[in-house]
């Protein structure tokens, strides 16, 4: 619980303090997109398959501690620095490097022993993490084509 407490301090802070390159409106609409897509997750491959859970197999109101304290914190962090007009090879690396540091994170989260698998591994977390993060600045990229037209 130490490790979780611990980076949720450290991410909320590093989110509220950093330079912000996106709007609050963008954060905010980011931040909803990115919990509606974890909890849709979450009820499919926790909720029907058991393939993971957060700190007992039985869904429990102390799950939303990972999912409010880490997650906004996380997307707000990644959008943030994601340049949605760089060059492709830029966007790679960028969401190569996020998916390494939320390996080694996941890594560091089953060793804390609040997140635990139940059929899941690692490398579906590999094969995941490149398309959620794509999904995630394809989320920013809709919102801020929105706020274009917005009078």
């Amino acid at each position: 619980m130490i490790f979780l407490i611990s980076s949720i301090i450290i991410f909320n802070l590093i989110a509220i303090f950093m330079p912000k390159y996106i709007t609050k409106y963008e954060i905010f609409t980011t931040i909803l997109f990115a919990l509606l897509f974890q909890t849709l997750t979450d009820v499919f491959l926790n909720g029907k398959y058991h393939l993971y859970y957060y700190f007992s197999i039985e869904i429990n109101w102390i799950s939303l501690i990972p999912m409010f304290g880490l997650y906004p914190a996380f997307n707000t962090i990644y959008l943030n620095y994601y340049v949605l007009k760089d060059k492709w090879t830029t966007k790679v690396w960028y969401i190569l490097r996020w998916v390494l540091f939320s390996l080694a994170f996941e890594g560091l989260s089953v060793q804390a022993g609040y997140f635990s698998y139940n059929g899941w591994k690692l490398w579906y977390s590999a094969l995941c993490y490149p398309i959620i993060y794509v999904i995630l600045a394809f989320s920013l990229h809709i919102t801020q084509s929105l706020t274009k037209y917005d009078l």
